[in-house]
């Protein structure tokens, strides 16, 4: 089916994008302009247009129906003429993700509505592997399994987009694995499950001779052909720490904290660390939050204090009381209750404030806005952050935060050779903005040191090119994003910017 038809979307028509619609015989609305003495587009006005009449680029949400499962979700209609033009190739208007791999196993994952979005990505892999088990039980061989042949994305995905190994996914699935059957999994059929003591020694000094530290416990936890496990260091020596003394290995001192952490002190450090984040309004955390909150246990700790009492990580743990995941850096995955995505603390912050002030999602603000749709004479794929209708103005938003720490480098025209994803970053942004200025458009460039609530209103009710000025000439480094988040906004008001010369110090005396 693809688009369900009959459907009508009503949109707030752009003056760029007034003539496309008048053309296709829509009445645009119009009001009389009493200054310049004629009628002109009404801005704030809305009309209604059949989803086939968007441009192929919109990102607009339009209902699709699949052809083979009859399942439908909204996707941007950008999204929908992408998928389109692969599967009408096999006869199809329109494929679910699911359905689609199935017609065509080597499609892309990390692409459309899947773009960036992990945990959408993670449950699709489980989904299949599910279904993998359920027709032919357990993979024999992952390499032989997990082939496009057999309807399975390939083990590289899982490899990149679940942590652990085929044991872990499977127990993702809801199977429950004996130990025997991990221990077999994880040894290839248990084939050197039989090694005397001396061969173990021997396999241990080689692990240690292709390794720059100790050998530590983990080295331990997933055996391979060429290493040993847990079992046979406890069959033969008791513990990891018995057999280096015998062997003459150095021992890594163990972490007293851990230890002293009882049940019911990490019952409370955790409700203490969800209700920080649920009192912050929000459903996410990152490890890089947790380690750098003096006030915390760090996220290695919690993580083995958690398996310990609960035979769970803390990711799974935190899940149960809503809270999703991130592991690193400023990428996170959250959505609003009106539906819109966010993928980086940074948007999260911005969005926040536009929903806190009235502005609505997809009525008075518009996110990931292709700029073919308002640039004249470019074609091309980039995106624009935001675009915010206020009153008579539209006024569009970068945020700058991959390159967050090169705002200077950005408008002095800066190499950054130190990273090939930050200098293309760069050198789509600075195209971003020529068009911008070529079109004659409001627009800033946020980076992140300019995300404050006191930015954020002058931008929206007190736009004008000083402000704008000033913005760009403003530049602050090492900001404790973890502070700005306790306090609820970047206020440098509040002490934000880290001291890295204490921080030094500290490192110095603890060595």
């Amino acid at each position: 089916m693809g688009l369900v038809l009959p459907q009508q979307i009503e949109i707030q028509v752009a003056v760029n994008m007034a003539k496309y619609y008048e053309n296709l015989g829509y009445e645009i609305p119009k009001k009389y302009n009493k200054r310049d003495h004629k009628w002109v587009y009404d801005r704030n006005a809305t009309m209604k247009v059949d989803v086939r009449d968007l441009k192929p680029s919109s990102n607009l949400l339009v209902e699709c129906e699949c052809d083979i499962c009859k399942e439908r979700e909204k996707i941007p209609k950008s999204e929908y003429t992408r998928i389109n033009g692969y599967v009408s190739k096999y006869g199809y208007d329109y494929l679910c993700l699911d359905c689609k791999f199935d017609v065509m196993p080597t499609a892309k994952l990390n692409v459309g509505t899947f773009k960036d979005n992990k945990e959408k990505i993670q449950k699709f892999l489980v989904r299949k592997l599910k279904s993998y088990v359920e027709s032919n039980g357990y993979p024999q061989n992952k390499k032989l399994a997990f082939k496009p042949k057999n309807k399975m994305p390939t083990l590289r995905m899982y490899e990149e987009y679940l942590d652990g190994d085929l044991v872990d996914w499977l127990e993702l699935c809801g199977y429950k694995l004996s130990n025997e059957e991990k221990y077999e999994m994880r040894t290839r059929g248990g084939q050197n499950k039989n090694y005397t003591k001396d061969d173990c020694i021997s396999i241990i000094m080689n692990m240690q001779k292709h390794l720059d530290r100790p050998l530590e416990y983990k080295d331990f936890k997933y055996p391979t052909p060429d290493t040993l496990g847990v079992t046979h260091i406890k069959k033969y020596w008791g513990s990891v720490n018995k057999m280096k003394k015998e062997l003459g290995l150095e021992i890594v001192q163990e972490n007293m904290m851990d230890k002293q952490l009882t049940k019911d002190d990490f019952d409370k450090e955790v409700h203490y660390i969800v209700n920080f984040i649920k009192f912050d309004g929000r459903n996410f955390i990152t490890t890089r939050e947790i380690n750098e909150n003096s006030d915390w246990m760090s996220y290695g700790t919690l993580d083995r204090t958690c398996k310990k009492y609960y035979n769970i990580g803390l990711v799974q743990h935190l899940s149960s009381f809503g809270i999703s995941f991130e592991k690193q850096g400023n990428g996170i995955n959250y959505d609003f209750e009106d539906g819109e995505h966010v993928t980086s603390q940074f948007e999260y912050m911005f969005s926040r404030y536009l929903k806190e002030h009235g502005f609505k999602y997809q009525i008075d603000y518009f996110r990931d806005v292709k700029y073919s749709t308002f640039i004249e004479d470019y074609n091309g794929n980039m995106n624009c952050d935001y675009v915010i209708h206020n009153d008579n103005k539209i006024i569009y938003i970068e945020i700058a935060g991959i390159i967050a720490g090169y705002k200077t480098w950005y408008y002095e025209n800066k190499v950054i050779s130190y990273s090939k994803s930050k200098e293309q970053y760069r050198i789509k942004l600075l195209e971003k903005e020529t068009m911008l200025k070529n079109a004659n458009l409001h627009y800033y460039i946020l980076f992140p040191c300019d995300l404050t609530n006191n930015n954020f209103q002058n931008i929206l009710f007190n736009d004008n090119l000083d402000l704008k000025n000033k913005i760009e000439s403003f530049y602050k480094n090492n900001i404790d994003w973890n502070k700005v988040r306790s306090i609820g906004e970047l206020d440098y008001s509040q002490n934000v910017i880290r001291d890295f010369k204490k921080y030094s110090e500290k490192q110095k005396e603890a060595v």
